[in-house]
């Protein structure tokens, strides 16, 4: 971002040294919390002292706005409603789950630990049981094979993705998360009404959306932001909400 914006300072030698001591000293603080319990505050802090660090440089330079920025007049710019988060914690079909634990085997079993004087190349995996799993990766790639197949639940990265065209057919090899993902933009986007979901036991329940006032139209105001790390997943997700919602949704 500094580079970007023609920041004199990210020009700099003294900038690339400090970028490559922050890789390094974050690698060993990921691989310290994951072989020690207690260790994430320290990580922690060490992400918050790097970011105030180089927050310094753009002092003065950026314009932050938030949803009570006000105008000349006193008048809030962009009103806004509050921001609700929720983590839904989703249990993984047997057949997801039978990919997911054979991968994390394959990345257990090839660990291994490099150290090359300053510079470090690590590669750390812990893991416990199968049923209970636990597991901790650092590297420097991050289109490992056990990341990219987790998204839609497949062996090799290298396999196709299929394309549905029946409910039936999704759900012999759905993935929970796009199920419920499609699921859930159709449940938000039917009603401005639609209460908060819950997921209890790692299944998603759908509140009852309550009908609007006698005479009132159903509002349908709410958008959606899909955010995906893999684009090359998105194909999936719109074919799935086609089939399991008759969606239409607009990229």
């Amino acid at each position: 971002m500094g580079r970007l914006v023609g920041l004199p300072h990210f020009f700099t030698q003294a900038a690339l040294d400090e970028e490559k001591n922050d890789s390094n000293d974050l690698r060993r603080a990921k691989v310290e919390c994951a072989q020690e319990a207690g260790t994430k505050d320290s990580l922690k802090h060490l992400q918050v002292v790097i970011a105030l660090r180089m927050q310094t440089q753009f002092r003065g330079r950026i314009i932050r706005r938030h949803k009570e920025s006000k105008d000349y007049e006193g008048k809030i710019i962009q009103p806004l409603p509050g921001c609700i988060s929720k983590t839904l914690l989703l249990k993984l079909t047997d057949h997801e789950m039978e990919i997911v634990t054979e991968l994390a085997d394959e990345v257990k079993e090839k660990s291994v630990i490099h150290v090359f004087g300053s510079s470090e190349i690590l590669t750390y995996v812990h893991s416990v049981s199968a049923s209970n799993s636990s597991l901790y990766v650092v590297s420097r790639a991050f289109y490992v094979n056990h990341r990219r197949c987790v998204g839609y639940a497949r062996l090799k990265a290298t396999d196709p993705i299929p394309t549905f065209k029946t409910l039936d057919s999704w759900e012999e090899k759905k993935s929970v998360k796009f199920d419920t993902c499609a699921r859930l933009t159709q449940y938000v986007l039917t009603s401005d009404l639609a209460p908060v979901v819950e997921c209890k036991d790692g299944v998603v329940e759908f509140p009852p959306i309550p009908p609007p006032p006698p005479g009132v139209e159903v509002p349908q105001t709410t958008k959606v932001l899909i955010y995906q790390e893999f684009p090359s997943l998105m194909p999936l997700m719109i074919n799935v909400s086609l089939v399991r919602t008759q969606l239409l949704m607009k990229i």
